[in-house]
């Protein structure tokens, strides 16, 4: 997963956001802790898959992550982006190949066809 922050809205959305976050894998920083806190109002941020929180609004600002939402946690290529990449090249991959089985058929008729 890519380095994310969140900015919760509320109680419910904190812990929303964190339990799908521990879905996905990750853990509080400095522990193997993935208890749901109250985190009204936290920023919640997430670096190599370990959640941090803190109240700093020039953190949020200053943090190199992407802003992400609650929503973007269900989307593939904000939770994978590397398989995404992988996945269009296992795509354009068979691509190429049902295309060279089509041209290998159609001789292999033409030729039955003689």
């Amino acid at each position: 997963m890519e380095d994310l922050k969140f900015k919760t809205l509320s109680l419910s959305h904190s812990k929303a956001i964190q339990k799908r976050l521990f879905k996905l894998g990750c853990r509080w920083a400095g522990s193997l802790d993935q208890e749901i806190g109250d985190a009204e109002g936290l920023n919640i941020y997430v670096y190599e898959n370990r959640m941090y929180h803190n109240f700093s609004k020039d953190h949020f600002i200053d943090y190199s992550g992407k802003s992400a939402t609650l929503d973007d946690l269900y989307n593939e290529s904000v939770i994978n982006p590397k398989n995404e990449d992988a996945t269009k090249t296992k795509i354009d991959s068979l691509t190429v190949e049902v295309e060279r089985l089509s041209k290998l058929v159609h001789k292999i008729e033409t030729d039955l066809a003689k």
